[in-house]
């Protein structure tokens, strides 16, 4: 098994976080592609189209599916 990378983040990735998390957006870290996934937070607004995040929501799924990837 893949050993995860360590979190060292960029400053504009630390930037960029934060301003997605401002957004209300929800942020996700792949621990073994080092990749940030950036989604609306429907728990918040539960009536936001999310067809634009399709693609980020079908790969946070799919890789939910996989222990110990999120």
């Amino acid at each position: 098994m893949t050993e995860p990378k360590k979190l060292n983040f960029t400053n504009e990735q630390i930037v960029e976080i934060s301003q997605q998390l401002e957004c209300w957006f929800r942020s996700f870290y792949h621990k073994l592609k080092g990749t940030l996934i950036f989604v609306p937070d429907t728990s918040k607004f539960f009536d936001m189209e999310t067809d634009a995040w399709e693609a980020e929501l079908k790969e946070l799924k799919k890789q939910a599916a996989i222990p110990g990837n999120l």
